[in-house]
């Protein structure tokens, strides 16, 4: 460690023999693509209740902070959107469910909207986000490009031990990772990113059923190893290193990221499948150009009524056109 950042000073706890006048930092966000610059919520010692969301950047704390506000409820997860141009904020307690969106500017974070959630997955723990798609502890997956909405796409259905909190996402395997319970054994699933169904398991231990045993945590740590946190009885916390021979897992080829059909077409195409913001190239089979399409969501659709009969090539990337970059070939009729 090189580096400290002062936080502080806070509001005094409202005890009396309480005197710590410093914040803490009760969850951070990295932002894409920025080397020093962080999201941070911030929060008084011992009382539920947060200061602030505020932008760390160029080794000082941005001077405009999401202060607390009376309408605005505490959001303990925050997760980077649009490539880093919004944060996503989530607070939950047994009933409630809501959910802030932030707007990234120079000098810090602006305040956009805070919508309650009657999603059943925003109700549960904590969610991570892989190319603008939110996905929850309980499996649900959401499209989350527009900011003042979260769209449902699907869910991968899991039976995690005890409470939901561990999961993630594989680059890989392009896939959603969840701990699956199969007595005795504990197993990690593993999802398709565009159907959300379970292709491959990988088996993690055996466990006793009467104890109470919770994957807190899961990460990716290469393609054949995971980091597990695990959780027992509420007092023992471990940090397992499972490594699974690369064989045993069942890789998504990378023509399967994108569906398009039907195929032949007659007029419209449908797209479907990841990046949510899809940059489209047709191309005559000699490789020119002919036609740009964009669309936005999980499924997209494209008009080619208007085209010649005959072989033609479809490119489809992502926004800065690096993703995927699959070339299928189609047939108009």
């Amino acid at each position: 460690m090189d580096k400290e950042v002062y936080l502080g000073p806070s509001k005094l706890y409202n005890s009396p023999n309480h005197l710590v006048t410093t914040v803490y930092t009760y969850n951070f966000t990295p932002m894409p693509g920025q080397n020093n610059q962080v999201v941070m919520g911030l929060k008084t010692p011992f009382d539920f209740e947060f200061e602030a969301v505020s932008l760390y950047k160029d080794d000082t704390i941005q001077p405009r902070r999401m202060e607390q506000y009376a309408t605005i409820h505490p959001p303990f997860c925050l997760e980077p959107i649009s490539n880093g141009a919004y944060i996503i904020g989530h607070y939950q307690s047994n009933i409630n469910s809501f959910y802030s969106t932030l707007k990234v500017v120079d000098d810090g974070l602006v305040y956009l909207r805070e919508q309650e959630t009657p999603i059943e997955g925003m109700r549960r723990n904590w969610f991570k986000v892989h190319n603008d798609t939110l996905f929850s502890a309980t499996g649900d997956i959401f499209d989350a490009t527009d900011t003042s909405t979260l769209k449902p796409l699907g869910n991968c259905k899991n039976d995690i031990i005890g409470d939901k909190y561990g999961f993630a996402f594989s680059e890989f395997n392009q896939s959603f990772v969840y701990p699956n319970s199969n007595k005795p054994a504990l197993n990690l699933s593993f999802y398709n990113k565009n159907t959300f169904e379970a292709f491959d398991s990988v088996y993690l231990f055996d466990y006793d059923y009467y104890e109470l045993m919770l994957i807190l945590d899961v990460e990716v740590i290469r393609a054949n190893r995971f980091a597990l946190l695990i959780g027992k009885d509420y007092g023992q916390f471990t940090i397992a290193i499972v490594e699974v021979n690369p064989a045993e897992i069942g890789s998504v080829k990378p023509d399967n990221g994108i569906e398009i059909y039907p195929n032949p077409v007659s007029g419209t195409m449908v797209i479907r499948g990841y990046p949510l913001h899809k940059k489209i190239g047709v191309y005559d089979i000699a490789g020119k150009l002919i036609g740009r399409f964009e669309t936005e969501g999980l499924t997209g659709t494209i008009n080619l009524g208007g085209y010649r009969a005959g072989s033609y090539l479809v490119k489809v990337t992502d926004s800065e056109g690096k993703e995927n970059g699959i070339v299928k070939k189609i047939v108009v009729e």
